[in-house]
């Protein structure tokens, strides 16, 4: 009897082991992504003693979010660094962001930055060269933390990252682009970008592209940008994350990739009254896409959209009623407050020419799903290149 009951436990044991290693297996081919739009706190503005009260919860609200992905994206748009700007005058808005942001951004959860932007070096080299120092000191709390897009030199600045992420059996490529501002930030030109997509593509299975790009406060892209983006998917590229507009802007399903126009604004620590003269509303989103990348094939499983209000200056108000509101603290819309920026998102996107992408509103999130030329959803849609 003793020895039935050895041998069942050890079929247990071996099951739970198999059945253990399959789940991990499993996942190994499967990549989870948050991606959202600007980031900056700039300690060179009146609004300095804000940020250093708040310090890390800034990102209280979203931190569980922005930690629930393998790779978790932002656009750092601001040097992080104790130096003072250095611009000239003719540069309105200048930024340096707190060197304490390091640490606020990998508790948070951000694992993948672009530095790609038009604000970067806006405390010169030094401000850049703090700001890789600072993050550096990081990596010894998360060795995972990656970014590129802009550099001392100009080579630095064009480097591009090839990486396994953490417990994959698949390789990432992340490449981030600019359009200005100094010769040693990866600036956004076509041909450019086409050249490291071709490389790239021989060691990656996956291909994401940043781009900081396109008219502040605006909600459709202009068809000149377009035009790039489309032709940055069909060059190779899976994925695209813009920003730089300040505000959402319409998303796609093209060719074989997934296209984000601008993610808009996430903690950006400023108040404006500029989206006004656009007749532009601070709506923004943040996206959570589920991918899986088998023997060189990837599939869009799920792709999901987030609400933002990144309104810093008021609260968010329907009529009488108004949603809770703390500024510079980033939190996802709810009820009805989602529900009207999820339906504008859904809006700005079919505007886009010949966009096969369909979208579900579900509670308080937009799913949005390939069409296929039956017009219907089409989880898991695959392709090889």
């Amino acid at each position: 009897m003793k020895h039935i009951i050895l041998a069942v436990l050890l079929l247990c044991i071996h099951c739970k082991q198999n059945k253990a290693k399959s789940l991990k297996k499993s996942k190994s081919n499967l990549l989870t992504i948050v991606a959202v739009g600007d980031i900056v706190h700039p300690c060179n503005t009146k609004l300095k003693k804000v940020f250093s009260k708040l310090g890390s919860n800034i990102y209280s609200r979203t931190r569980k979010f922005l930690q629930s992905a393998d790779l978790t994206f932002g656009n750092l748009e601001a040097p992080l660094t104790k130096q003072k700007t250095k611009r000239p005058k003719i540069y309105k808005y200048q930024f340096t962001g707190f060197p304490e942001e390091a640490r606020w951004l990998r508790e948070a959860g951000f694992n993948l930055l672009s530095m790609a932007n038009n604000h970067i070096y806006d405390a010169g080299k030094k401000g850049v060269k703090d700001t890789f120092q600072y993050l550096e000191k990081q990596r010894e709390f998360s060795p995972y933390l990656k970014w590129t897009g802009a550099g001392l030199t100009k080579k630095q600045a064009r480097k591009y990252l090839v990486f396994s992420p953490q417990g994959k059996n698949f390789k990432v490529a992340f490449l981030a682009y600019s359009y200005c501002c100094e010769n040693k930030v990866n600036l956004f030109r076509l041909a450019r970008v086409k050249r490291d997509i071709r490389t790239v593509k021989k060691q990656a299975d996956f291909i994401i592209v940043s781009i900081h790009y396109g008219r502040e406060y605006t909600h459709i892209p202009s068809r000149k940008k377009r035009i790039k983006y489309k032709a940055v998917i069909k060059a190779g590229a899976d994925l695209i994350l813009g920003h730089h507009p300040h505000v959402a802007q319409g998303v796609q399903f093209y060719h074989h990739g997934f296209i984000a126009y601008s993610l808009g604004n996430f903690a950006m620590g400023t108040k404006t009254s500029r989206y006004k003269k656009r007749k532009a509303k601070m709506y923004s989103m943040a996206l959570r896409l589920t991918v899986k990348i088998e023997n060189k094939k990837v599939s869009f499983l799920k792709t999901e959209i987030f609400p933002l209000y990144t309104n810093n200056a008021k609260p968010f108000r329907i009529k009488k009623k108004k949603e809770e509101f703390t500024p510079f603290i980033p939190k996802f819309s709810k009820g009805i407050f989602a529900k009207r920026i999820l339906k504008y998102i859904q809006k700005w996107s079919k505007q886009l020419p010949q966009n096969k992408t369909r979208f579900i509103l579900k509670k308080d999130k937009l799913i949005a799903e390939i069409l296929d030329e039956g017009q219907k959803g089409m989880q898991g849609a695959t392709y090889a290149p």
